[in-house]
This record gives C-alpha cells, sequence and structure tokens, in this order.
C-alpha cells in the first residue's frame, strides 16, 4: 500500500509539474528588452498621429490576449525627435492613459535598470484594473502593461505578475 500511495504521489506531483505552464523569455529584435510571456506574443505594427508636427509615431505592440486578461509591451518610435524631453514624453503617455479611464487607482515614479519611470493603475469604464509602467529611453518609449478584470480567473493575477516583473531593459 505504501509503495502505491508513494507512486501515486510522484504521479500527481508529475502530472502538476507538466501542467505548469511554459514560459517564453522573450527578446525584441532591437535588443532593448527582453521579458517573460506565457507563449508568444501576437505582434502588430501601428502608428498614432502626432498633432505637434502632423507626422505619425510607428509603434509596436507585443501583446497575449486571453480576453479579459492582457498582458502588452507597446514600443512608440520617437527617435526622430532627438530633443523631446524625457519628463515630457512620460508625462504626455500618463496623460493619454489616464484619458481612456474612469478611474486613478495610483500614480507613482519607478525605477528600471537605472531608468526612470512612472507606474499608473488605472480603472477602466469595464472595471478593468490596468497597470502601465512607462519609460522613455534611448529615444523610445516603453510601455509595460496588464489588464486585469474585477475577479480573474485562478492564476492570472500570477501570470501577470510574473509578466512585469520580468521586463528588463538590456542595453
Amino acid at each position: 500500500m505504501r509503495i502505491f500511495l508513494a507512486g501515486l504521489s510522484l504521479l500527481v506531483l508529475a502530472t502538476a509539474a507538466s501542467a505548469a505552464p511554459h514560459w517564453l523569455l522573450f527578446h525584441d529584435p532591437d535588443g532593448m528588452f527582453s521579458v517573460n510571456f506565457p507563449r508568444a506574443p501576437a505582434v502588430s505594427h501601428e502608428s498614432t498621429p502626432n498633432t505637434s508636427d502632423n507626422t505619425t509615431v510607428d509603434m509596436l505592440e507585443y501583446t497575449i490576449d486571453d480576453g479579459d486578461t492582457a498582458m502588452i509591451v507597446i514600443v512608440s518610435d520617437l527617435t526622430r525627435y532627438p530633443d523631446a524631453d524625457p519628463s515630457k514624453v512620460i508625462e504626455g503617455a500618463v496623460g493619454g492613459a489616464k484619458g481612456s479611464a474612469v478611474q486613478t487607482l495610483s500614480d507613482h515614479d519607478i525605477r528600471l535598470g537605472g531608468h526612470s519611470g512612472r507606474e499608473v493603475v488605472l480603472l477602466d469604464k469595464d472595471s478593468n484594473n490596468i497597470e502601465d509602467d512607462i519609460f522613455f529611453v534611448n529615444g523610445k518609449l516603453y510601455q509595460v502593461m496588464y489588464v486585469l478584470p474585477v475577479n480573474p480567473a485562478a492564476g492570472k493575477v500570477d501570470d501577470v505578475r510574473r509578466f512585469e516583473a520580468s521586463f528588463r531593459f538590456t542595453h
């Protein structure tokens, strides 16, 4: 009986280990950052208008979208503006994020790898919590975001925290 129970315990542990998600260490093509995703992210190329000079800003978006939960890294290329004031760029991104929310839950300065940034936590119109960590590094605006519903599914909070904590600048 002891052998059976020991074997059953090993089987349960092996099954649990194999059921654990295999996370991917993702490196952006420019070698500027790395981050852990639960699988390969969808990649989209977008642009947004820059009203100050009637141009557009190119953006790359790396996304894991699970319907009610999302993990996103957005990289906006502002290198054509070499004199851009980092604090104004970050403040503009914070203002944009707050403009799409119904409530700001927190807003404070952060540092990562020697880079200053801001972290805003927002509540959107659907009562989702959105955390957006915003940095301006070497002419690019980086936004590391996650979205969680009010009552997330089991394990989702741990997943987004793991994603957020893994983001590193690698340059």
